[in-house]
């Protein structure tokens, strides 16, 4: 037996799959109708959360509480991951309901960098929560409504 281990996004990850190109495939999705229910187990389901610089004004006049979708509308920059991902696809959505286009976007596939870049005051993302880190730095929001994504296991067709 041979195990390959390869990474990519989840568009080619899904063409992969439905054309017996792969196995099997660990992801992320935020929905799996692309796939028949006896191909899909789902792992869990993960929140996703708003992340902002530690020293961000609204984190000095909310410390815990939710954010809702209406109050991370900002001039802040926006740091979202490549299209086609699941976190730009509900970030997309929510801009969309809020008849909001951010002003300045930056366009990355490292949610470390992203991170980063959050806790030096650059800008905000959204950010799932098993990549939470450097708490002291980053001040991590549920949405109201929670947002989440599954992270699934598919196997091909046949």
């Amino acid at each position: 037996m041979t195990i390959e281990i390869s990474e990519s996004n989840v568009p080619a990850l899904t063409r992969m799959l439905l054309d017996e190109g792969i196995d099997c495939a660990i992801m992320a999705l935020n929905g799996t109708d692309a796939f028949s229910r006896e191909q899909v187990s789902v792992l869990r389901e993960e929140e996703v959360l708003f992340a902002i610089p530690a020293s961000h004004e609204y984190r000095k006049r909310n410390q815990d509480s939710a954010m809702t979708q209406e109050e991370l509308v900002s001039k802040d920059n926006f740091m979202l991951s490549k299209k086609g991902s699941t976190l730009r696809v509900l970030a997309d959505r929510i801009f969309t309901a809020c008849d909001f286009q951010p002003s300045t976007m930056c366009e990355t596939n490292s949610i470390i960098a992203t991170r980063a870049m959050v806790a030096k005051g650059i800008g905000v993302t959204f950010i799932a929560s098993s990549c939470v880190s450097d708490r002291e730095n980053v001040a991590y929001y549920s949405l109201d409504p929670k947002l989440y994504r599954y992270n699934v296991l598919v196997l091909r067709k046949n």
